[in-house]
């Protein structure tokens, strides 16, 4: 089953506008046609001109819905008559293709988190700084360094009960990230352990880079902008260093498209309303997945039921979701978790947030700016040669931006087939590819938030 909800930025709630009886057999066709109809009903039904326009489609990853979304929201650049153009050309690096109406394609942070932690837990592991690889063998090794984990904190961390466990991803992060700050004493160490350290210091930065962001309540949305900024710079050089030896291309595509979809949004609510605060934790899809956990619940975690059973559960999670919205006090499961505690990062609200988020305050191209300025500091500390990030030999070749990092106008991540390189291959924009989607559309002051198969891993009567 297929779920389309639209969400507000500035408000919590969110309103399914379709529920479609879909399974994981449709074809691209007829996935995208759905997108179509929700996309142009937004106009025709006036929604657009009461509620403002469509800012961004969101998704979880889902291959086809990556695929859909890339045909669809990444059809042709920004005009240099927009409105967002004088913003957003001056970020250089920064993919400007969009899709009709100006909407852009997006991905779920939490996800993009779950994802990062899946490969931190590898064998494989990552090629960082000289070609050192970081692996679980040796997190695990230099975890044990930190004076709060041990030996079983660490199995833990490392091997996860449940992959989807955001606060778990989370608290990985975080420790490799306090692993990297930590200062060592390099001389009583063998080379091999220096290797190490200095590539977990650079896979600390990327890390940092895009999880502060949505966890640090402090940041203001400039600091937001240039965290961003960092990350998509750090992983751009070392994705053209090491392909997917550092990180998958799917991985990169969507972590990247979320960058730049969180610098369209700002720039299209600057100039909606420069008066007004935007949250990017508003971003991406989880007010939905809230509203289907409510779903969940109200079927006593049966998970078999029908059309019309599907329709009544979510109509009365919507009810309750309203209920809680408006008595957070009744939601015991945000209550029970303290901001402090690293179990409750996956349930910070827009009202707990204490940084400058308005969005006139932010500077875009000088947050971007800085943030690539502190990833160049981070390369530089590093002793990366120069060669590896000539950022402004790469982004004037032809088609080549943070997203096409080779050029030529080719993305990485749309298909999983592989080369004969072993490489996954990559994708024109313009060639047609066949589209299965799940996402959630933003818009205006309000967002819309799509799921696909409500159904996830769970049969149907």
């Amino acid at each position: 089953m297929s779920v389309i909800a639209v969400g507000s930025f500035g408000d919590d709630e969110i309103f399914p506008v379709l529920a479609a009886p879909t399974c994981k057999c449709e074809d691209s066709e007829k996935m995208i046609s759905i997108f179509m109809l929700i996309r142009d009903r937004w106009k025709e039904t006036g929604a657009e001109e009461k509620l403002g326009p469509i800012f961004s489609f969101a998704t979880d990853g889902d291959s086809t819905r990556r695929a859909a979304g890339h045909r669809l929201f990444l059809k042709t650049e920004l005009s240099m008559t927009s409105k967002l153009y004088g913003t957003l050309s001056h970020m250089q690096g920064l993919n400007l293709a969009t899709g009709e109406g100006e909407i852009t394609l997006d991905f779920d942070y939490k996800h993009i988190f779950k994802r990062w932690c899946t490969l931190l837990c590898n064998r494989k592991g990552m090629k960082l700084v000289n070609g050192h690889t970081v692996n679980r063998a040796v997190l695990a090794r230099y975890l044990s360094w930190l004076p709060d984990q041990d030996e079983t904190s660490i199995l833990k961390l490392l091997n996860p009960d449940d992959p989807q466990d955001v606060p778990h991803a989370i608290e990985l992060m975080q420790a490799i990230i306090t692993l990297s700050k930590n200062e060592f004493d390099t001389t009583t160490m063998s080379v091999g352990e220096c290797a190490d350290i200095a590539a977990i210091k650079i896979l600390g930065a990327v890390l940092e880079s895009i999880l502060l962001p949505f966890i640090d309540v402090t940041l203001s949305l400039h600091q937001q902008i240039a965290h961003l900024s960092r990350y998509a710079h750090l992983t751009f050089t070392f994705f053209r260093l090491h392909r997917s030896a550092f990180m998958p291309h799917v991985l990169y595509y969507d972590s990247q498209t979320m960058v730049k979809n969180a610098c369209f949004c700002v720039a299209k609510q600057q100039k909606l309303d420069r008066s007004q605060k935007f949250w990017l934790i508003q971003t991406g899809d989880d007010r939905l997945e809230k509203l289907f956990g409510i779903t969940w619940m109200r079927g006593q975690h049966n998970s078999a039921m029908n059309y019309s059973q599907a329709l009544d559960r979510i109509g009365a999670a919507k009810d309750i979701d309203t209920v809680f919205k408006k008595h957070p006090d009744l939601e015991s499961g945000s209550q029970r978790l303290k901001i402090t505690h690293v179990e409750g990062l996956d349930h910070i609200r827009c009202d707990l947030w204490v940084g400058d988020v308005v969005a006139s305050h932010c500077d875009l191209p000088s947050a971007w700016k800085d943030g690539r300025d502190k990833a160049l500091t981070v390369l530089t500390d590093a002793h990366v040669s120069a060669v590896c990030y000539a950022f402004n030999e790469f982004f004037l070749q032809d088609g080549c931006d943070l997203m096409r990092p080779w050029g030529e106008n080719k993305y990485l991540g749309i298909t999983s087939d592989i080369d004969g390189h072993g490489i996954e291959s990559s994708v024109n924009s313009a060639s047609g590819l066949p589209i299965l989607s799940e996402s959630i559309l933003v818009a205006g002051p309000t967002s819309v938030e799509e799921e696909t198969e409500l159904d996830e891993d769970r049969p149907w009567d």
